[in-house]
């Protein structure tokens, strides 16, 4: 029942955090606890301060979106999966960056942080993951494959205390009982529900949301 026409204000919008300049196309963040924040920026790895002042510390091949994971190890390590299926480590001691130096895992498609283990997944199935708080050190025996369907994994994804497998077409959830050398069995791996993208995957306030293989997100 107003006089007159609903008023429009205007807003200064958001504002600019940091005072660096950098090109490339941003592939993902890691966080450092309220230390640093790690920015995969094209080709180059960028840190910045909580106030915003960036610096280049190294370089990172290939191209499209990364997983990350951060580790809790007194230097904290960051792992780091690329969309061509190569794993590296960032110490965040050095702030240095290089390509694993374990030839035990095999190429892996993701990767997440669940109770000081990395875990990986890969395109033929399987879940590895690491040794406690130990970015390279990967046992040969450390995996198992999820068998409920023959579809390759997507993604890992750690949630509420589980892994997540969620493969093409179908997914497991998986549980930490401190067995060696694979410290993970399944706990659910008969869900016919797979997943069309594993950046599609994320933590929401009550659960995981994703798009399915029916290009339906799921929660």
């Amino acid at each position: 029942d107003g006089k007159g026409p609903l008023p429009v204000y205007a807003d200064a919008g958001l504002t600019r955090w940091d005072s660096a300049s950098y090109t490339g196309t941003a592939r993902g963040l890691q966080e450092n606890g309220n230390t640093a924040l790690y920015a995969f920026l094209g080709n180059q790895v960028a840190k910045f301060s909580p106030s915003g002042s960036g610096s280049t510390i190294g370089g990172l091949i290939g191209s499209g979106k990364v997983f990350t994971a951060i580790n809790q190890a007194a230097n904290p390590q960051i792992g780091i999966v690329t969309a061509d299926l190569q794993y590296y480590i960032l110490s965040t001691a050095t702030d240095t960056l290089a390509i694993s130096a374990d030839g035990d895992l095999p190429p892996v498609n993701s990767i997440d942080f669940l109770n000081g283990y990395f875990i990986f997944s890969t395109q033929d199935g399987e879940i590895w993951h690491t040794q406690p708080n130990d970015a390279d050190n990967i046992n040969a025996l450390s995996f198992a494959t999820a068998e409920s369907d023959s579809d390759g994994l997507v993604r890992v994804k750690a949630h509420k205390g589980f892994v997540f497998a969620l493969g093409q077409k179908s997914l497991e959830i998986w549980r930490d009982v401190g067995t060696t050398p694979f410290a993970f069995q399944p706990e659910d791996a008969d869900i016919d529900i797979g997943c069309a993208a594993g950046h599609s995957v994320v933590e929401v306030a009550d659960g995981l949301a994703w798009v399915d293989n029916f290009r339906n997100v799921r929660l």
